[in-house]
């Protein structure tokens, strides 16, 4: 079940969380309470005003959103690991440097763009640099851009008779070359040698990609949405969360917290300056015109 809980000021919207924590102790003084918190500031803040209006802040355990999902995630099925930004950069490097992928007709930007390099090593420091702009997108992607993505993987575009076309037309391209269509890592091509991973990550050990290892384990790498989605059955809850300050998240986000309220009894607390739900103001630019004039026809 969703339960929302919003005000206009802090004061006002821990109220709330306080009287179910104190209600919750009463009755089960040994029961770890979840919070999830946007950071440590927000975190601390909560447990100083618990701490004032109860008596003692105990029994509370404050997560980060994205962290303990991925907890969740990786406690269900061992197999499955989150993918990373840094993961992700190598990946798109090693395709960059894959003269097989570059000869797409569509990538035609990105080879005029390496091909500019006079040298071996700046052909290298484009393709790193390059590689960590398209990752940082491509995230952004995974967590924001779920049609685009779906149209993608049905070998389709969503910017055709647009400026952005011819983007979207090589990232699409590149998308394919690294996801299956359920959404995971195709690493059947992919082997990190030391020296890549030295160069672009400084030992990272998240990052150590191996074929033969990944095939012998079963190992699969994804985004967190898709994990969510994959696990969603597995994933062990706790009968109360909360969910306290977050100001702004993906939509991707809002879908799994949706989903998570079907398992459990989900609480969000969020700062709202405005007395409706901001879904219902009408944002229409003449919206206030057609104020005026309804007003003058009186």
């Amino acid at each position: 079940m969703l339960n929302l809980s919003y005000a206009n000021q802090m004061e006002a919207l821990i109220e709330p969380l306080i009287q179910f924590i104190n209600s919750s102790q009463k009755s089960h003084p040994m029961e770890v309470i979840h919070i999830i918190s946007p950071n440590p500031s927000v975190a601390h803040y909560v447990k100083f005003q618990i701490a004032e209006q109860i008596g003692v802040s105990a029994n509370l355990s404050f997560e980060y959103l994205r962290r303990y999902l991925i907890e969740l995630v990786e406690k269900a099925d061992p197999q499955i690991q989150i993918l990373q930004p840094e993961s992700l950069q190598l990946l798109i490097y090693k395709r960059l440097t894959n003269s097989d992928v570059l000869q797409h007709i569509f990538l035609e930007p990105i080879r005029t763009y390496l091909d500019i390099a006079e040298s071996i090593e700046e052909r290298q420091m484009r393709t790193i640099q390059l590689a960590g702009q398209i990752a940082r997108l491509f995230e952004e992607y995974g967590y924001s851009r779920k049609k685009m993505i779906k149209s993608w993987l049905e070998s389709k575009t969503t910017l055709d008779q647009t400026q952005w076309s011819r983007a979207e037309r090589w990232q699409r391209v590149l998308w394919q070359s690294i996801f299956h269509t359920d959404g995971t890592v195709k690493l059947d091509e992919i082997i990190a040698t030391p020296k890549h991973q030295s160069m672009l990550f400084q030992q990272d050990e998240d990052l150590n990609i191996n074929q033969k290892r990944t095939k012998n384990t079963g190992i699969k790498r994804m985004f967190l949405p898709e994990a969510i989605e994959l696990t969603f059955n597995q994933l062990e809850l706790p009968e109360h969360l909360h969910i306290f300050g977050l100001s702004y998240i993906a939509p991707a986000f809002s879908d799994i917290i949706a989903k998570l309220s079907e398992k459990t009894d989900l609480s969000i607390y969020v700062i709202n300056p405005c007395c409706e739900f901001w879904e219902d103001v009408d944002h229409r630019l003449n919206v206030a015109r057609e104020g005026w004039i309804s007003r003058s026809l009186r």
